[in-house]
């Protein structure tokens, strides 16, 4: 019977049940040996010697690939950098934040220096006034005077001013005179009206002269 491999892991560096050069040889030798002794050795047989030989063939290979894979591999590169490069952006992050931030300068606000407002523009005079004469009253024929005696209507004048005859035409007598101030016929005044015989060599009584 050919001996099968054994089922242990051949990918160990010291495990001495992982075929050897000389076991691989021994079961080609055998394989080759049996093809040539197929009336005692049965078709099974030869079947499952080649299965073994392909499978230690596979072993061998794969313990050869894993053994150069774990160091210096473009795998094991990138998983450190991918593993190195957040805790170095972490750590850049977290000093940039714990950095004290120096606050800018405020400036002073500055005070505007208070302005004088012009003076305002002198006030023009007022324009003269315009002097009006006075209305001239209505004295009903009589002459201006300063008292506004009239022949309109009002009250008897008995005692006249001292300067009356200065704006009427009084008569010689006129200050003799016991009664009130009386137009003659002739235009003259006296001051006997109201008494018999007043303004006789004058034309008689014309009218009376009243006081407003």
């Amino acid at each position: 019977m050919v001996a099968r491999p054994s089922h242990r892991d051949p990918c160990r560096a010291n495990d001495p049940s992982s075929p050897s050069k000389e076991m691989k040889s021994g079961w080609l030798r055998r394989v080759r040996a049996s093809s040539g002794r197929s009336d005692r050795v049965s078709r099974t047989d030869a079947r499952i010697a080649a299965a073994g030989v392909l499978f230690a063939l596979i072993l061998s290979t794969s313990c050869g690939s894993s053994s150069t894979s774990g160091v210096g591999s473009p795998t094991a590169v990138a998983a450190g950098i991918s593993t190195t490069a957040p805790i170095a952006a972490a750590a850049s992050t977290s000093s940039a934040a714990t950095a004290p931030t120096t606050a800018a300068p405020t400036q002073a606000p500055t005070t505007p220096a208070p302005t004088t407002p012009p003076p305002p523009p002198p006030t023009p005079p007022p324009p003269p006034a315009k002097t009006v004469p006075p209305a001239t009253a209505n004295t009903c024929g009589a002459p201006s005077n300063p008292w506004g005696y009239t022949f309109c209507a009002g009250s008897f004048i008995s005692a006249p001013p001292s300067n009356f005859c200065s704006y009427f035409n009084c008569i010689a007598s006129f200050w003799n005179g016991r009664g009130y101030v009386m137009e003659c016929g002739d235009l003259t005044f006296g001051k006997s009206g109201g008494i018999s015989g007043s303004c006789s060599g004058h034309g008689g009584n014309y009218r009376a002269l009243y006081a407003p």
